[in-house]
């Protein structure tokens, strides 16, 4: 059950519905049925406009056209007969484009973030309910929009700038309107379609909204976008003129926030709300900044920007008084490996540069940028001259664009630098872009594999569709003692193949079979002993074999003459003029083949080896001898298998007498294995000297360096609670952006209030005792004081509340494949310094003299750790240290803290939350059912799968084939996997991170998934608190194993946690919202936080 993921998904049964559903699956249409796409498209030239159509049978190949238009833009219909309606899959995938003459994303008028597809139910064209579908979709949409009959519709786009730097600009407004007639829209009407209107080079959320308008209607159409307290976005009602769509056509209009008309050029429109959306996305500053120490502020901007964009001239910090606060450097975390260097490149004021770190063990001095930066000329490319002082090299390039591409290519014999990618192979398989325009300099970084091998042109065929061949013979033999044995067989009379059938029109004999390969030799053996077929038969055929050619047909008949010994191919058409219908009792299946590469480093050579295992039968005589070599010497292998597994040896042929058992083996213990799992294809590496394999990928990883958050840091005291300080950023547009109000600090040592029913804050709690609670501490409390009026009442001692692990606000941030072990400490005596206690262990190899000291305390008074550790699956432990002697440093028999060793191992929050390890039997056999897990590298998982150790994220930016990411890798995996797991009324409950429910289409869902939403309240309104929200999500995975929930409201009883239902909450963001007022009492031991108290 320990797993490093974070996304559960709950499965609840229900067979309510059960009846009705089978009776409807029933019907079926049985007449033609037309579907008319209606498209509006921003520019309104239909000249090329059309649709592509995924039906799940046929593929349009772009063949359906506007045919008209209207006042509402282009119009294409879609006839299906009823035979072929009945036969498509209930949603139907559309790809709306401007141009049908040619396949490009660029002209797709749905967003990229849909892969141009907008999907439409067509059961009711199905099930015989209706002849015709009408669906409206305006350019940018997510969604089709489906009229009521007899409606006309005005469709308005609506765009508020302001979604750039608030998420929530949308909720809680919607349109108010009037004036439609009979069963027209009215009153308040929410926004029916989700868009994406691309400004500039913003992508800009929108919202569609559609008006119904009757045929009686015979006022203007009102039109108010408000709130439900009424709060306007224009102060004056807004009329559009309904006369041209009462009862039927349609119109479009464009709104923005806050105007008081309607707009009909997409143009100014457009314009427009770019240049007001690039003004609000600018350098918005979020909750993450904040003041952590009087020489250290945290800066955290809304949009993320290249490491270079940070530079500290771009900073200002005012004091409330307006003095400038000096700032020493801006820090941006990013890969913790780029190193300083000394730079030998000076660019032309107008000009950009470019800076490539590259980290890898090959030759520095054969390594080589081609790109925009010079040309794309493979005869100059510009050279690494240093490296940084961490041995990375470094490249400096001027650049007269902003804006390009880049490839890293290697020349491992040193002769200069060719296109031929097995000569000398590219580094970086695909083009990397490059965007300068945040600043005059940009920042890039590519690492590559320690294990480099080359690239080469495949000579194997990975698909093979089989071939079906109809045999009409011509003879008086009886059909029963006629059999047909030939290649395709393996020539085994004893396994025949029997006859079909016999022609009703000519009496011919009918046999069939299925060839993998286009051609085919056979012969048709007469057993009139009727003892069985054997090579003592006679065969019809007299001069010899028959044979057939397929070529590049799937499908081929021939009829045998057998008294004038000829075979004529007859074709399709005379087939079905010479003979009665026949149908084939076989299917043509496509066989789909793995492709399994190898790599060797080996100094034999590459004549003798070869390879030999279960993928062709271990046979040694039939031994896959090597391709060749690769640009660095490796020598190639490469085999096809319909399995994902193999396992082989390396055969040496010393003697040159061919490929026996008794040839020496490369591998010195056991076989080399491969798996591939889900892939279609693999490269192994294996070092013979070594003797190890290890799974390569050709090429590289390019890091994204571009972050939100930079660290500003002062001299010492620069910056003192009680002041207030404002921070100012400068972008590449010299356009200034500035907190809104002063920046918070993360300690601040102010005392909680006194709630002396509640038992909570600072109060007293018995006549020689007091309560003493602070927020957000940033020291020890030995400067406390009591004072009664201006005396100072002595204080004998005090010691901390032990109130379990507290809110604390982390200072350390780990880099990439590292995880962070947070200890709270809760020590019972009185510390001088928090350096007098340090943590030892297998998390810093179990130095007492590099003992890891507290980074501050939590609000509930514990000394609090913060270590970043190498992740790993392996047990990990560690002690405290007391130092006896102060100043002296940790040794090796100063006081331990901590009862013997700590031990634990890494388990994130969620599943801490299921709190596993106390589920009966039943219930894991509940889980086994109902619970899956959703991983970037296995896809959709059970709890009791059996998986290796790994960290791969969702949103990790990997190129999987030709997806370019594992979103777009698993999206129809997981959700058809999804859809066979689900029936019709099954309940599914997201329970994810956004990161990993991503990967869902919930567009191509059975059943409605159900997202709850978890809220603590702080700052004095309910906000998801990340670390708070994975663990409520375990808590109700483990609520639902818990409990039979079978709809909706019986979710909503959920109260693990000190969590409830919040309808008031769920009413603003139409999710199931719960929400809890306190959020700390209840953590006691919890993911890789740990809290120890020591007596």
């Amino acid at each position: 059950m320990k797993k490093i993921l974070s996304l559960l998904l709950i499965f609840t049964l229900v067979f309510a519905l059960y009846g009705v559903a089978s009776q409807k699956a029933n019907a079926e249409a049985t007449e033609d049925v037309m579907i008319y796409l209606h498209i509006n498209q921003n520019d309104g030239d239909y000249t090329n406009s059309g649709v592509g159509i995924w039906d799940g049978v046929n593929w349009n190949n772009w063949a359906d056209v506007v045919t008209s238009t209207d006042d509402f833009g282009g119009v294409v219909v879609k006839t299906y007969t009823a035979a072929e309606i009945n036969a498509v899959t209930d949603l139907v995938e559309f790809k709306p484009t401007k141009d049908v003459t040619v396949d490009d994303a660029a002209n797709y008028l749905a967003p990229a973030s849909a892969e141009g597809k907008v999907f439409a139910d067509v059961t009711s064209l199905k099930d015989g309910s209706a002849t015709e579908l009408h669906l409206y979709y305006v350019e940018g949409a997510l969604d089709f929009y489906v009229p009521t009959e007899g409606m006309g519709l005005i469709f308005a786009v609506y765009v508020d700038p302001k979604i750039a730097a608030d998420e929530t600009a949308y909720d809680l407004w919607n349109v108010w309107t009037w004036g439609n007639g009979t069963g027209g829209s009215v009153d308040g009407v929410d926004f029916a379609v989700d868009m994406e209107v691309v400004a500039g080079d913003y992508v800009v959320p929108a919202k569609l909204v559609v008006l119904e308008v009757a045929g009686d209607a015979d006022v203007d159409t009102g039109f108010i976008v408000r709130t439900e307290d009424w709060a306007k976005q224009c102060g004056s009602d807004i009329f559009i003129d309904n006369t041209t769509v009462r009862g039927s056509g349609a119109l479009v209009y464009y709104y923005q926030a806050g105007s008081c008309e309607l707009e009909t050029d997409y143009e100014l429109y457009n314009e427009d709300i770019t240049e007001k959306y690039e003004m609000n996305a600018g350098n918005r500053f979020l909750e993450g900044t904040v003041i952590k120490t009087p020489t250290m502020m945290d800066v955290q901007l809304l949009m993320p920007k290249n490491p270079a964009a940070y530079e500290v001239g771009r900073f200002m910090v005012e004091d409330q008084d307006g003095n400038l606060v000096p700032i020493l450097t801006a820090d941006v975390a990013t890969v913790s490996n780029l190193g300083s260097f000394t730079s030998d490149v000076t660019c032309a004021p107008e000009e950009y540069k470019f800076v490539l770190y590259v980290e890898t063990t090959l030759d520095h001095s054969k390594l080589g940028i081609v790109g925009s930066l010079q040309g794309w000329n493979i005869d100059a490319l510009v050279m690494s001259t240093k490296d940084d002082v961490n041995g990375l090299a470094v490249f400096e390039i001027c650049s007269a664009s902003a804006t390009g591409e880049f490839k890293v290519k290697y020349d491992p014999d040193g002769d200069g630098f060719t296109w031929d990618g097995e000569v000398d192979p590219e580094i970086t398989p695909a083009n990397q872009a490059f965007d300068l325009s945040d600043g005059m300099m940009g920042i890039y970084y590519v690492y590559v594999s320690d294990i480099q091998v080359g690239g080469f042109t495949s000579a194997l065929v990975l698909e093979e569709t089989e071939k079906l061949v109809k045999v009409y013979v011509d003879t008086a033999v009886p059909m029963a003692q006629l059999g047909l044995v030939g290649d395709l067989q393996g020539w085994d009379p004893g396994t025949a193949i029997l006859p079909s059938g016999i022609d009703v029109m000519t009496g011919f004999v009918i046999f069939e079979f299925k060839t993998a390969t286009p051609t085919a030799q056979f012969v048709i053996l007469n057993d009139a002993d009727a003892n069985g077929w054997t090579w003592d038969d006679a065969k019809l055929n007299i001069a010899g074999d028959y044979t057939v050619d397929l070529g590049a047909d799937l499908v081929q008949t021939v009829e045998i003459d057998v008294a004038l010994d000829t075979v004529t191919v007859v074709t399709e058409a005379d087939a079905l003029i010479n003979y009665s219908p026949f149908t084939s009792a076989l299917t043509i299946e496509t066989a789909t083949f793995n492709h399994f590469m190898i790599y060797v480093l080996t100094d034999v050579p590459v004549a003798q080896l070869a390879i030999a295992g279960d993928f062709q039968g271990w046979a040694p005589e039939n031994a896959v001898a090597a391709f060749g070599t690769d640009s660095y010497g490796h020598v190639i292998f490469e085999f096809r298998s319909t399995s994902s597994t193999a396992d082989f040896v390396i055969l040496n042929d010393a003697d040159a007498n061919g490929w026996t058992w008794d040839d020496a083996k490369l591998n010195v213990d056991a076989n080399y294995p491969m798996d591939l799992g889900e892939d279609a294809a693999q490269m192994l590496y294996v070092d013979v000297v070594a003797d190890t394999t290890e799974v390569v990928t050709i090429g590289s990883e390019t890091a994204n360096l571009d972050t939100t958050m930079v660290t500003l840091t002062f001299a010492a005291d620069s910056l003192m609670f009680g002041n207030e300080y404002m921070v100012k950023y400068v972008d590449s547009d010299e356009l200034t952006i500035m907190t809104d109000e002063a920046v918070p600090f993360m300690t601040s040592n102010e005392f909680v209030m006194p709630n002396v029913f509640d038992g909570m804050g600072t109060y007293a709690i018995s006549p020689t005792e007091i309560k003493v609670v602070l927020m957000n501490a940033s020291m020890l409390l030995g400067s406390l004081e009591l004072v009664e009026g201006t005396n100072i009442v002595p204080l004998d001692s005090y010691m901390y509340a032990s109130g379990g692990a507290g809110t604390y606000t982390p200072t350390v941030t780990c880099e990439v494949g590292f995880d962070k072990l947070m200890v709270h400490l809760n020590v019972e005596m009185e510390l001088i310094t928090m350096n007098e206690i340090g943590l030892v262990g297998s998390v810093q190899g179990w130095s007492p003299d590099t003992a890891v000291v507290p980074t501050g305390m939590d609000d509930n008074g514990n000394y609090v750790f913060e270590v970043c550790v190498a992740t790993t699956t392996e047990e990990q432990a560690f002690k405290v240290l007391h130092e006896g002697d102060a100043g002296s440093g940790f040794a090796w028999g100063d006081p331990e803290l901590t009862p013997g060793d700590v031990k634990f191992t890494f388990d994130g929050d969620v599943y801490s939350g299921i709190d596993s390890f106390t589920l009966s039997e039943t219930k894991i056999k509940k889980a086994q059912a109902s619970l899956r897990i959703l991983s970037g590298l296995y896809g959709l998982l059970k709890p009791l799968d059996l998986m290796q150790a790994y960290r791969l994220e969702m949103g990790t930016k990997l190129v999987v084939g030709s997806s370019k990411n594992l979103y777009e890798f698993w999206n129809n995996k997981i959700t058809n996997s999804l859809n066979r797991e689900l029936d019709i009324n099954e309940l599914l409950i997201n329970l994810a991170s956004n990161e990993y429910s991503a990967v869902i289409n919930k567009d191509l869902l059975k059943v409605d998934m159900i997202s709850p939403v978890f809220k603590d309240f702080k700052n004095g309104k309910f906000k998801i608190i990340s670390f708070y929200a994975k663990k409520a999500r375990g808590m109700m995975t483990r609520f639902l194993l818990d409990n039979d929930i079978e709809s909706a409201d019986d979710l909503k009883q959920f109260d693990y946690g000190g969590y409830s239902f919040s309808s008031e909450q769920s009413e603003i963001s139409q999710e199931l919202v719960f929400t809890r007022w306190f959020s700390s009492d209840w953590i006691y031991k919890f993911s890789n936080i740990i809290f120890i108290v020591v007596f």
